[in-house]
């Protein structure tokens, strides 16, 4: 049964409503969707624009500083919009958080740190906080904006509680994505793992959306596409794995003084073994008040982090492409900054022999490199990725002697005439999008 009152009949249903921002105050506003950015708008228009109500925004996530973006670029003085931050803090990088807040100080806002909401005094139109265990603000607004506390949608939670499906704070699913209706699943921060498999620390919420939704989708098909192949039954009684998911998490947005921020991450929980006395390179370049580009390499040479912020559009897709790629694809990105031959980033990525790997067939050919990387070409030798595993098995990372032999092993292998011919194929099929590189028949 929908909002409206209507039946929906279904042969599967999916769940994956996510968690809502919520609010009891009544002037407060919560923004979960157009609609209700409409709404605020509305009203902050009516009660606002006069010159004479202030705005609070509360909360520390990403979208509390577009809000007051939005807001100003509105119509709203500086001095009427407040910031009221909790303890947690959403810029991970300090640099770019300085630089934001420094912008709101220069338009007026006023920011108040480390806070937590205690009432509402709707007579006096009066907010109260406290700050630390002593100290208690007070602040006269017309519009509160609430972005602290997200959870589980109230009708959305009825339904789940009416339709007899189990919940442990969040819906619980399994690995494949049922819930206990066989005709019911559920994915994205809406769910959490049943407790059999261990690990209540984990949730499809904590990943990259796109991808949890296409191993959805690979999923359903399993079960309802006629030609798919079907999952292969066991007799082990032992709950299947954990997912395991690649893609990072991402998040971007238009921030106060005309800023464009990124940030391209490693999805929560993803941890990679580090090995001792190795740590993440960081590699920054920046122009005082206007641009800021940070990577991060960490001990296997790839891009482990992105952020930015800079007065400029971004290229965002271009950008995400960057991550996990090994930097000796970036026309060895490193040694090129240690020399000081990269001064900006966004220069840098944008030069013409960057240019392939932001195209949309270059994943798939650093795919079939890999498989040829694995082919085993004489079934007495072992292929250069085996040797490279079994080096690092020993020594957990290759001697320089090592790398050279491994160098010279590669160039007399079948595998590199191979790849050579396969990259070459690569650039001649797609020459009208890469025409500044060389190809065969050129030369």
């Amino acid at each position: 049964v929908v909002a409206s009152g209507a039946e929906l009949p279904y042969d599967l249903l999916v769940l994956c409503t996510g968690l809502q921002y919520q609010s009891t105050l009544r002037s407060g506003f919560v923004l979960n969707d157009e609609k209700d950015c409409k709404e605020a708008l509305a009203s902050v228009k009516k009660s606002c624009l006069d010159g004479e109500g202030r705005v609070v925004v509360y909360g520390s996530f990403v979208g509390v500083y577009s809000t007051i973006e939005a807001l100003l670029g509105f119509g709203l003085r500086g001095d009427q919009v407040v910031l009221v931050k909790d303890a947690v803090t959403c810029f991970r990088n300090e640099t770019v958080g300085k630089l934001v807040e420094k912008e709101l100080r220069e338009r007026g806002v006023s920011v108040h740190e480390n806070c937590s909401f205690d009432s509402w005094n709707e007579a006096d139109e009066l907010l109260c906080f406290s700050q630390g265990e002593e100290t208690k603000i007070e602040i006269a607004c017309k519009a509160f904006f609430a972005f602290s506390n997200r959870e589980i949608d109230r009708d959305v939670f009825r339904a789940i509680n009416d339709c007899c499906l189990v919940f442990d704070g969040r819906l619980v699913v399994d690995a494949d994505f049922h819930t206990n209706d066989p005709s019911i699943r559920g994915a994205g921060s809406l769910t959490k793992f049943a407790r059999r498999y261990h690990a209540d620390e984990w949730s499809f919420g904590h990943f990259n959306s796109r991808e949890v939704g296409r191993r959805l989708g690979a999923s359903v098909l399993c079960d309802y596409d006629p030609v798919a192949e079907p999952k292969i039954a066991t007799d082990d009684q032992r709950p299947p794995l954990i997912p395991s998911f690649d893609q990072p998490k991402i998040a971007g947005a238009k921030l106060p003084g005309g800023y464009f921020y990124l940030h391209v991450a490693p999805a929560a929980l993803t941890v990679l073994g580090k090995i001792k006395g190795h740590e993440e390179r960081v590699l920054v370049t920046q122009q005082p008040d206007t641009e800021y580009f940070e990577l991060k390499v960490n001990q296997f040479n790839r891009i482990s982090e992105i952020t930015c912020l800079t007065k400029h559009e971004l290229d965002t897709g271009n950008l995400m492409c960057l991550y996990g790629l090994n930097e000796k694809c970036l026309n060895r990105m490193v040694d090129r900054y240690d020399e000081g031959l990269i001064k900006d980033f966004y220069s840098f990525f944008r030069e013409p022999s960057i240019l392939a790997i932001f195209h949309d067939r270059f994943g798939d050919l650093r795919s079939e490199i890999r498989e040829i990387m694995a082919t085993q070409t004489s079934p007495d030798t072992p292929t250069i990725e085996e040797r490279v595993r079994t080096l690092l098995r020993i020594d957990k990372e290759l001697a320089p002697s090592d790398a050279d032999a491994l160098n010279r092993d590669y160039d007399s292998t079948v595998a590199k005439a191979t790849i050579d011919r396969r990259l070459f194929s690569f650039l001649s099929y797609n020459r009208y999008h890469l025409s500044m590189y060389a190809r065969q028949q050129m030369s």
